[in-house]
């Protein structure tokens, strides 16, 4: 389980690293939301979904602390695996914009698949032998 919260974290961390560079600043995963929907360089709903949910990457973490600390290893396999999914899809939309991409591209989408391959490991190992549950103990 702490690989897939690893995984997860080291996914989420991409966000703060710089993603582009417009004119002489360059801008962080959340910097560049602002910026993409003030210029309009991602202007499908699809781009701006990924852009708003890669900034929700943190709130993943989260997410899969709780499931590994109440032991559903299935559940934190399936978030860690969306993380990746959803680092790697905000790198495309970044490389489909005018700008100068940067680190955080690259390192979202290396690190977005290593979550996609240990967090389908991880709930694929889990399903279905493992069940949520031990027969007998309430679901929480």
């Amino acid at each position: 389980m702490l690989a897939v919260v690893a995984a997860t974290a080291a996914v989420a961390a991409t966000i703060l690293l710089p993603w582009a560079t417009s004119g002489e600043r360059t801008r962080n995963a959340v910097e560049l939301i602002d910026l993409t929907q003030r210029l309009g360089l991602a202007d499908a709903a699809w781009e701006r979904s990924l852009l708003w949910a890669s900034a929700l990457l943190p709130a993943q973490v989260g997410g899969v602390l709780v499931a590994a600390s109440l032991h559903r290893r299935r559940l934190a396999g399936v978030l860690c695996a969306t993380a990746g999914v959803v680092a790697i899809a905000g790198s495309i939309v970044v490389w489909r914009t005018p700008l100068l991409t940067e680190l955080g591209p690259v390192a979202a989408t290396v690190l977005g698949t290593i979550a996609v391959v240990v967090g389908l490991s991880v709930a694929a190992a889990s399903w279905p032998d493992e069940p949520d549950t031990e027969p007998g103990r309430p679901v929480v």
